[in-house]
């Protein structure tokens, strides 16, 4: 027997077709939209080196009209070493403001004690023994035995960071600074502590003769400096196109559940907005530092575009969902920047957790529109 042709049937299945046609082609377009937006993040990027390198420059030009004194080993005739030496370093820190930019400079009063072996040294001359560039005081020289014992006063001048380069056999460094601040690279402190006043380091190691590696004879008090802040908005851009696709997600999710139409335009305003925020937190983080700048910021950017997601949606739910993505998405990228060996893990679990997402509110996305 001929089955009767069903028009309306026939017409519903071709409209449910063109649906899912529809929402493919819409979601390449979305992904291209996303593409086209790594150009103004490249531009960003840019930007940032730009700012990074012409703090930099203030910085060195500054910090070297102040001083860029470096501690040395004292040497006898340039060859002999010491094989004992104890150094006490007072060290003042101070910023200084040129522009937006701040300058660490520190003055260092350096208390050492240096004894060398003169056994194999048949005279001694004072003006033999070479030291640190810088003003030396107090200088005395005292001799018992086989012993030559060299003391005095170095009062050294720099910018960014505290150096000093140990070649005595036997190395003993106590610092004590108002900088609280530091970071501490090369040789490491046998013990320190940090507080709200300043810190106190304590150093003590041996050098071998036949160990010629330069960072074990070294050792660097490095002072927070703004470029800082550069270097983690540099980090913050190679994770924005994982941040701009996650959030056309949430959108277009959204815009699935809710059976509301959203035009391409307003995804690529969306995704204007989210390169805007990186924009806002480099100009911002120079005048108010890096964290304040974060969270008014992000603040900026979550809170407009839930509005926006409400006004598109017409349902507050889509925006409460919007704004708690969001908040999730900048809480973990703060995180990440912070703890920097988290990054990796934490970034593997939010493209995890939005392919999974994905995969949920799409599973019965053909079975809704077969079965209208």
């Amino acid at each position: 027997m001929e089955q009767k042709f069903d028009e309306n049937k026939f017409m519903q299945e071709y409209a449910r077709n063109q649906r899912l046609k529809s929402l493919t082609l819409k979601g390449v377009l979305i992904f291209i939209i996303s593409i086209v937006l790594l150009i103004p993040l490249l531009m960003l990027k840019t930007l940032v080196e730009d700012r990074k390198y012409n703090a930099q420059n203030v910085i060195s030009l500054m910090g070297k009209a102040w001083g860029s004194d470096e501690f040395y080993t004292p040497s006898l005739n340039e060859k002999i070493l010491p094989n004992k030496l104890e150094l006490w370093v007072d060290l003042k820190y101070q910023e200084r403001i040129k522009g937006v930019y701040k300058i660490p400079l520190y003055t260092a009063f350096v208390d050492f004690n240096a004894s060398f072996n003169m056994e194999n040294l048949s005279n001694f001359d004072e003006n033999s023994i070479q030291f640190s560039n810088g003003n030396l005081k107090d200088l005395q020289f005292n001799i018992l035995k086989d012993v030559l014992w060299v003391s005095g006063t170095l009062q050294l001048k720099g910018y960014g960071s505290f150096d000093a380069n140990m070649q005595a056999k036997e190395n003993i460094i106590h610092i004590n600074s108002n900088a609280t601040n530091p970071s501490f690279e090369y040789a490491l402190p046998n013990d320190y502590s940090v507080d709200k006043k300043g810190f106190s380091a304590f150093y003590e190691f041996e050098n071998s003769i036949l160990d010629d590696k330069v960072e074990k004879k070294r050792l660097s008090v490095e002072f927070y400096q703004g470029v800082d802040d550069y270097r983690l908005i540099d980090r913050m851009i190679k994770y924005g196109y994982l941040f701009i696709i996650l959030t056309f997600l949430v959108l277009f999710l959204c815009e699935l559940a809710s059976k509301k139409n959203v035009i391409l335009l307003q995804y690529a305003i969306l995704g204007a907005s989210l390169i805007v925020f990186y924009l806002m937190l480099l100009s911002f983080s120079e005048r108010i530092g890096f964290n304040f700048a974060y969270l008014f910021s992000s603040l900026a950017i979550i809170i407009p575009l839930s509005l926006y997601t409400l006004s598109i949606m017409g349902q507050k739910r889509f925006a409460i969902v919007m704004a708690t993505i969001l908040f999730i998405l900048y809480l973990c990228l703060f995180i990440m920047l912070k703890q920097d060996e988290y990054a990796l893990l934490i970034g593997t679990f939010i493209a995890m957790f939005g392919i999974y997402a994905a995969m949920y509110f799409t599973r019965n996305l053909n079975k809704d529109y077969h079965q209208g």
